[in-house]
């Protein structure tokens, strides 16, 4: 039997994140057993190394290094402050896919951001809510790292595009998990809409003070880090007039996403572990790394040069890589108890 090819798949655990553990793993395990049954990776068995995302960046890079053989790709499903630390620990020569939605603008050798970037997620969600439920006055609240504020600037962009302002803004380090004096200054600010670029654990604490403290009937959320997972630990009761923006959403009614939630459930049971934009692109990007890894073995440098590009397939269809971009449609999704909607949607631009 031809040896093994190993990635290394970073991915949360532990930490902030953790709750999405259970979804990563799943998503992952599906992935690996059927990159395995298409033939594995330049003909050989395909196997994963994993590192928990939630212990810090010199955890993981002794994880990615402490393996037996090298690891010829490293698949990322962690906040963008992680990414910006693995870049600055490893020398490119290992290629890194990076997969859930960013800020932008990542441009390393070797590093291939396959997520949703502002400009395709967040003006376009923001300047439809705005019309379609007309609302003007805004509030922003983040953590205090380099995603939140970076597409904060997207975000204020289409704010006052659409003839809105920005009432008030505040950032909050992740340790910060009681948000009830937060919520007493949105309420106090006039804010008719509150974009919340938290995280994790916080994230949850967030929307339940916001609910405990009456605003969730009159002064609509917008969370684009909210998925499943974190939409569930928020409760149902606390989820009224909440919308997120995603390329995934479990409830997508098409095609490609049942076959791939029926091979899912086949696999891990009725009760397996909810997937979602930040989950399922772990599993895009084990078949995005198998795909570059294969088109390097026919052409080295053919993924180098502007303008060429490939088609990855996965649960959302069919998605172009081009220009250091994974290009498909969005969606504005809007919480119903412990499921989101989708009522817009955003084609390539």
């Amino acid at each position: 039997m031809e040896k093994s090819l190993t990635f290394a798949v970073v991915a949360p655990a532990s930490g902030l994140l953790g709750m999405m553990g259970p979804s990563t793993l799943a998503a992952m395990g599906l992935a690996v057993e059927e990159i395995n049954r298409s033939g594995g990776v330049c003909g050989r068995p395909l196997s994963v190394q994993r590192v928990d995302a939630g212990l810090g960046i010199d955890a993981v890079v002794q994880g990615i290094r402490g393996a037996d053989a090298e690891p010829a790709a490293i698949i990322g499903t962690h906040p963008s402050h992680l990414r910006e630390q693995l870049v600055e620990r490893l020398d490119g020569r290992i290629p890194y896919i990076y997969t859930p939605h960013y800020e932008g603008g990542e441009h390393h050798a070797g590093v291939y951001a396959i997520g949703e970037t502002p400009e395709r997620q967040l003006r376009p969600a923001i300047a439809r809510l705005m019309d379609r439920l007309n609302l003007r006055r805004w509030y922003l609240i983040g953590h205090d790292y380099v995603w939140p504020r970076r597409a904060a600037s997207a975000i204020v962009g289409a704010i006052h595009a659409g003839g809105g302002k920005l009432v008030g803004s505040r950032y909050v380090p992740f340790r910060h998990l009681d948000f009830r004096d937060d919520v007493r200054a949105i309420a106090t600010s006039g804010a008719e809409a509150v974009v919340s670029l938290l995280i994790g654990h916080g994230a949850v604490e967030f929307h339940r003070d916001f609910a405990e403290a009456g605003l969730s009937g009159d002064v609509v959320r917008f969370s684009p880090d909210i998925e499943e997972n974190l939409l569930l630990a928020i409760g149902p009761s606390n989820a009224d007039n909440l919308y997120s923006c995603s390329g995934y959403f479990e409830s997508l009614d098409m095609p490609s996403n049942r076959t791939f939630l029926a091979r899912y459930r086949a696999r891990f049971g009725r009760l397996a572990p909810l997937q979602s934009s930040y989950t399922q692109s772990l599993f895009e990007g084990l078949w995005f790394a198998k795909a570059l890894l294969e088109a390097r073995a026919d052409n080295p440098r053919w993924l180098d040069r502007a303008g060429e590009h490939f088609a990855v397939h996965g649960p959302r269809g069919a998605a172009r890589f081009s220009d250091q971009e994974l290009r498909r449609p969005t969606y504005l999704a809007q919480a119903h108890e412990t499921r989101f909607d989708v009522i817009e949607t955003f084609p390539i631009g």
